[in-house]
C-alpha cells in the first residue's frame, strides 16, 4: 500500500508519468512475487460492541433521523463486517436519496439491510433468463 501511495500520489504530481509509471509497475510486480508474503493475518469479523463502533465511523458525515438506532441494527445485523455495514449504511443513503427525503430514517436502513440480506425485492432469474430458460453450472 505503501508503494501504491507514493506511486499515485507522483503520479499525480505530474513528474515524468511515463517513467514513475514503468517504475511503480516494475517494483510492484516484485512485491506481488509468490513467497514474498510469508505471513497471513486472519481478522475475524466484529462482535456487537465491535459492529457499534464501526456504525459510528460510518454514521458520522450522515443525516441520521433520531428514530435510527445503532444498537438495534447491529443487533439486526450479525456476522456483517465493516465493509457490509458501510455497504449497508451508503444503501440507505441511496434510498433515501431516492426517496427524496432530508434524513435517513429507520424504513431506508430497514430496506436496505432486507436488499443486502436477501437481495433486490422483485428481481428474480425468469425475468434475467427469460420464461423457460434455465442456468447449467457444471
Amino acid at each position: 500500500m505503501l508503494l501504491e501511495k507514493i506511486c499515485f500520489s507522483t503520479i499525480k504530481a505530474g513528474k515524468k508519468v511515463r517513467n514513475i509509471v514503468h517504475w511503480c509497475l516494475i517494483w510492484l510486480e516484485a512485491f506481488l512475487r509468490p513467497g514474498r508474503f510469508d505471513r497471513q493475518i486472519i481478522v475475524g469479523l466484529p462482535d456487537r460492541l465491535g459492529q457499534i463502533s464501526i456504525l459510528k465511523v460510518h454514521t458520522k458525515n450522515k443525516p441520521f433521523d433520531e428514530d435510527v438506532s445503532l444498537v438495534q441494527l447491529a443487533n439486526r445485523t450479525p456476522g456483517f463486517s465493516g465493509a457490509d455495514l458501510a455497504n449497508l449504511l451508503n444503501e440507505s443513503a441511496i434510498l433515501a436519496t431516492r426517496y427524496k427525503k432530508p434524513t435517513i430514517t429507520k424504513n431506508e436502513v430497514n430496506e436496505a439491510a432486507d436488499r443486502i440480506i436477501g437481495g433486490i425485492a422483485g428481481s428474480s432469474n425468469s425475468k434475467r433468463w427469460g420464461k423457460g430458460s434455465y442456468m447449467v453450472c457444471s
